[in-house]
């Protein structure tokens, strides 16, 4: 999947709803862009959270915020696509 195609966020959104059905996780999704930011109605259905970053706010700005509110952040796994948010305590995974 190339981050350079126009329809790779809808592509990666269909993974994860098969997966999050497969394993019965919850999944929230971030993108760096997106108008106005917030969550997509549009993309976001089932156990699958989709969430734009709203202008001025980087994905990975968004998430931090997102563990540092959850109620259980060491219990997160993220999987991320660069190393910003790995400065944060918490177990990741690495797409390749």
């Amino acid at each position: 999947m190339s981050l350079e195609d126009p329809d790779d966020e809808a592509r990666l959104v269909a993974r994860l709803q098969a997966y999050a059905g497969r394993t019965g996780k919850r999944v929230t999704v971030v993108f760096d862009r997106g108008m106005p930011g917030g969550p997509s109605r549009n993309l976001s259905r089932g156990r699958v959270e989709v969430v734009f970053a709203p202008t001025g706010r980087s994905a990975d700005r968004v998430l931090r915020e997102r563990i540092r509110n959850s109620g259980d952040p060491p219990g997160l796994t993220v999987v991320r696509s660069d190393c910003e948010v790995m400065g944060e305590p918490l177990r990741a995974a690495e797409i390749g």
